[in-house]
């Protein structure tokens, strides 16, 4: 059975259309169309993403991202899209300007990231801020002592006159 997309005007077959709940219907809307418009809102709003209506969509993704994550990993999550905000502009251990974006952007030193200040205590109201995921990374697994040890040896390279 086809269906034309009241947007694209492109006749196209059924299961190219969300279903609407348990009625047989179907969205007015194709899949590519609404995905296209997701995709496009989601663009303006990482634009601006400390314009207050932008800032909430943002942080409600963190939180519903690090929600997934944490399950998976058997974490406790306990927080709101309100514990984020205000959103940083910066990283506030390595002073990266933070980017937010949509992509999965695992690898970008600068993309925004949900921290846990207490890795023990997992994500709840009071534990966690936003970081980069370089300094998020660095943060990991390492140990105040171990930390310290890197940065001794790291000054012990520095002070070589070669």
């Amino acid at each position: 059975m086809m269906k034309t997309c009241s947007n694209c005007r492109v006749s196209k077959p059924e299961n190219e259309f969300h279903s609407k709940g348990r009625r047989a219907e179907r969205a007015s809307w194709c899949r590519s169309c609404v995905h296209d418009k997701v995709r496009e809102r989601w663009a303006r709003c990482t634009e601006n993403p400390h314009a207050p209506a932008n800032s909430i969509r943002i942080a409600r993704r963190m939180v519903q991202r690090t929600r997934r994550r944490a399950k998976l990993a058997g974490r406790e999550v306990a927080i709101t899209w309100e514990d984020l905000l205000p959103l940083p502009t910066h990283c506030p251990i390595l002073g990266y300007e933070l980017v937010y974006r949509s992509q999965n952007m695992v690898g970008e030193p600068a993309s925004a990231s949900v921290d846990r200040i207490d890795p023990d205590r997992g994500y709840v109201t009071g534990n966690v801020r936003v970081i980069s995921w370089r300094a998020n990374t660095l943060r990991n697994n390492g140990t105040l002592e171990e930390m310290r040890a890197v940065v001794r040896d790291l000054e012990a390279y520095d002070a070589c006159p070669w």
